[in-house]
C-alpha cells in the first residue's frame, strides 16, 4: 500500500487579497498571493510554539489593543520588565508587515508619531481586525513577508497581536525555561 504525503506547496487553493488601483477604481487581483498550505503552517507553527510576553501597565489594555507577544525573550525584554512565556492558540490570523496589515484592515497606512497614537492604532487595528472576523495578527518585516510570499519560510522574528483575550489576569508562566539567560531565574518576580 503507498502512502502518499501531501507537499503543502500543492494546495491549489489560493488566498488571493484585491486592493483598488488609482486610475480606475475597480478591483484587481494582488500580487500578494499567499498559499493555503503556507497559512496552516504558519498557523501550525504559532500555536506550537512558547511566545514571551510583557503584561502591560493598564489592566484593560487586553481589552482595548489585544494581548502582545514576540518570539524571542531578548525582543520582549525591550520593554522593560521581566517577560513571561505563554502558549497561544490562533486560527484565523492576519499575516503580514506593518503597511500591508494597516491596508487591509483600516484601508490606509500610518506611521504613528508618538506612542499614546501608537496605542490607538493598535487598538483601531484590533478592531477592525475582529469586526472582519480575525483572531489575531501575525506581523513580520518586510523582507520576511516578501520571502514568505514567496516560498512559504516561516521567519525567525514574529510578533503576535492576539485579538481575543479569554483571560485578563496575571499567570504564572507554564512553559519552558529560556535558554542562555543567565539572570533570568535570579531577576524573576515572585508569583503570588
Amino acid at each position: 500500500m503507498s502512502h502518499h504525503f501531501p507537499n503543502k506547496r500543492a494546495s491549489t487553493r489560493k488566498l488571493a487579497f484585491t486592493l483598488r488601483t488609482k486610475s480606475s477604481g475597480r478591483e484587481k487581483a494582488n500580487p500578494r498571493i499567499i498559499a493555503d498550505g503556507d497559512v496552516r503552517e504558519l498557523v501550525k507553527h504559532v500555536n506550537w510554539k512558547y511566545w514571551w510576553h510583557v503584561a502591560p501597565d493598564d489592566p484593560k489594555a487586553y481589552g482595548k489593543r489585544g494581548k502582545f507577544f514576540t518570539s524571542t525573550y531578548g525582543e520582549a525584554e525591550f520593554y522593560g520588565r521581566y517577560p513571561e512565556s505563554e502558549k497561544v492558540t490562533i486560527s484565523r490570523p492576519i499575516i503580514g508587515d506593518e503597511p500591508f496589515i494597516q491596508r487591509k484592515l483600516l484601508g490606509r497606512y500610518e506611521y504613528p508619531a508618538d506612542l499614546p497614537r501608537r496605542f490607538e492604532l493598535d487598538a483601531e487595528m484590533r478592531n477592525a481586525g475582529l469586526r472582519k472576523g480575525y483572531d489575531s495578527i501575525v506581523l513580520m518585516s518586510p523582507s520576511a513577508f516578501k520571502k514568505f510570499k514567496q516560498d512559504g519560510s516561516i521567519p525567525r522574528s514574529l510578533e503576535l497581536d492576539v485579538l481575543i483575550v479569554v483571560e485578563d489576569r496575571f499567570q504564572p508562566s507554564t512553559g519552558p525555561p529560556p535558554q542562555n539567560l543567565s539572570c533570568f531565574w535570579n531577576c524573576r518576580r515572585s508569583i503570588p
